[in-house]
């Protein structure tokens, strides 16, 4: 038996499909949820040019203490992190896996909905880390919205 060679005409086998599942548009989160990765392709973008990225959050969050608090969460996602990060580059609209990642915790995090977190990131970080990252997220919003509310 001959093995028969996929055309275009050929349908993809749904179990091959669901591999294929769109990329998440930055345009469509939350608004907390864009400006956190937004600001996490400005710490990027400094750390490859040796920039300190504290004034530009500053103006981002419009609080100091907020920019300082997403540094201190930079860090921690950076150690928790079980590989390297995804990151896309400042001007595309798309999200890579681990900038939706980073954007449904927050988002999650922004609702106060500590299970949704969890299960967000069940899969891949251990409950000690992710107690700590919902530290660090719990603190950021905490001065990202009392700036928001001066």
């Amino acid at each position: 038996m001959t093995p028969q060679i996929p055309t275009p005409q050929t349908p993809i086998p749904q179990s091959l499909a669901s591999l294929f599942t769109p990329t998440r548009d930055l345009r469509d989160l939350p608004l907390l949820s864009m400006h956190v990765i937004m600001a996490m392709r400005l710490c990027v973008m400094c750390a490859k040019t040796e920039q300190d990225p504290s004034a530009a959050l500053e103006q981002r969050f419009r609080s100091p203490l907020a920019a300082r608090r997403f540094q201190v969460l930079v860090v921690a996602i950076d150690q928790a992190w079980p590989e390297p990060f995804m990151i896309s580059r400042p001007c595309c609209a798309l999200l890579t896996p681990d900038e939706a990642m980073i954007a449904d915790l927050a988002a999650t995090a922004a609702y106060g909905d500590r299970a949704a977190f969890d299960t967000v990131a069940r899969d891949m970080l251990s409950p000690e880390t992710r107690d700590q990252l919902h530290i660090r997220f719990s603190a950021f919003l905490r001065a990202f919205n009392a700036a928001a509310k001066a």
